[in-house]
């Protein structure tokens, strides 16, 4: 085997071989949000997720936990692909997924460090950028910006950016709230589907609502 895997066949077989763990890889980046993490991070999750996929199947199944041990250098592709191009890679690929959902389902929720700090063995929580935990978790808010000239922008929170982007946000049902040369406030309604910012240097705060004071969204939100 030590052979073969020098031979030309070699990048094939391990390509493969970790195959399933770079397709949980892919799932579970999917499904949670994070920051960018680097190449080796990646090989890491993905070769972790492979090795215990392929340790399940083969405690399920009675599958070799390294097929092709009895491969020598001169095995061509095609052997290596008729090989592993099997039930086998389905099983552990399916195992790979289940696992990698299981996982984001785990990270997503926070489960296994609330149990660490209730086990007082870490302070951390699953929480990875403020932004996205304000939205993500007060869903059903409506929002309203302040800025530092007085004026306020109330909206529904339609879209956001993800971690590590910009920040944007885009409120539907939007409406402007002006103070007048009397210092009184106005309102006017945004005549098309929202409003798009991108520039948050003169917001002063982010509030969120449990209602608004304009009458066409407090119907919108209600129904």
């Amino acid at each position: 085997m030590d052979d073969f895997l020098k031979g030309d066949s070699g990048a094939v077989y391990i390509f493969l071989y970790l195959l399933p763990g770079f397709l949980g890889l892919a799932v579970y980046d999917y499904l949670v949000e994070g920051l960018p993490r680097e190449i080796f991070d990646k090989v890491v999750f993905a070769l972790s997720i492979a090795l215990v996929s392929y340790l399940t199947v083969s405690a399920l199944f009675a599958a070799p936990l390294v097929p092709g041990l009895g491969l020598s250098k001169d095995s061509d592709a095609a052997t290596v692909l008729s090989l592993l191009l099997g039930r086998n890679l389905i099983y552990v690929s399916a195992v790979s997924v289940i696992l990698s959902i299981l996982l984001a389902f785990l990270t997503n929720y926070g489960v296994m460090l609330w149990i660490f700090r209730k086990l007082r063995l870490t302070y951390k929580t699953s929480s990875v950028d403020v932004w996205q935990d304000t939205f993500y978790r007060f869903r059903g808010y409506w929002v309203r910006l302040s800025y530092s000239d007085g004026r306020e922008l109330i909206g529904w929170p339609q879209y956001f950016s993800s971690v590590g982007k910009p920040r944007e946000l885009f409120l539907s049902n939007a409406t402007w709230w002006l103070l007048d040369h009397e210092g009184e406030p106005t309102s006017i309604d945004v005549e098309g589907p929202g409003v798009y910012i991108s520039d948050f240097t003169e917001v002063t705060a982010i509030a969120l609502l449990e209602g608004t004071t304009d009458g066409r969204a407090g119907e919108t939100a209600s129904s």
